[in-house]
């Protein structure tokens, strides 16, 4: 090679560094995976996830799903992604319930995690979002409220004994 000229070019590999947060920032993973719940309001997942509409505009959805009935408890849509759209979801998620809850946190880019809220993204953007083309923030915002409230009152699950979530609920989980 030398003789010729020629040389190789490898690339190295792209070491991804995480920032590690202070202590303080963080919680135990107190859930572990463990998404069985025995009564209502016992565990909630939350997440945000992004939509794109338009020519380059984005919405983004905070949703907290309640693991026992399967309904989405709370949620909240913004032009940002920010931490005001999530107290806005809790604020909605605790309007009639009790607080007093204990935060667990799984580190990022742990996906599975998460999976119950992953699958629900999945249902919202394969069974709505991706069946449609928005122009508009207003629109996109209607379609999400619109598909939240057939998720939570006409739309039934097997693991729910083929009942709609707040169905369930009213029947007191049976």
């Amino acid at each position: 090679m030398r003789l010729l000229d020629l040389r190789s070019v490898c690339r190295r590999r792209k070491r991804t560094r995480r920032k590690k947060l202070p202590a303080e920032y963080l919680a135990e993973n107190v859930l572990d995976r463990d998404f069985k719940s025995k009564e209502q309001n016992e565990k909630w997942l939350t997440d945000v996830t992004e939509f794109k509409y338009g020519t380059g505009g984005k919405v983004y959805l905070c949703a907290i799903l309640n693991l026992y009935g399967r309904n989405i408890a709370g949620f909240s849509l913004g032009r940002k992604n920010s931490i005001s759209l999530v107290f806005e979801a809790f604020d909605q998620a605790f309007q009639m319930k009790e607080t007093g809850i204990r935060q667990s946190m799984s580190r990022p880019g742990k996906c599975l995690d998460n999976a119950p809220m992953e699958g629900f993204w999945g249902i919202l953007k394969s069974k709505m979002y991706y069946l449609y083309h928005f122009g508009a923030y207003d629109q996109l915002c209607d379609a999400i409220t619109a598909y939240i409230h057939f998720y939570n009152y006409e739309r039934y699950q097997r693991r729910l004994g083929c009942m709609m979530p707040m169905e369930f609920l009213a029947a007191g989980g049976q």
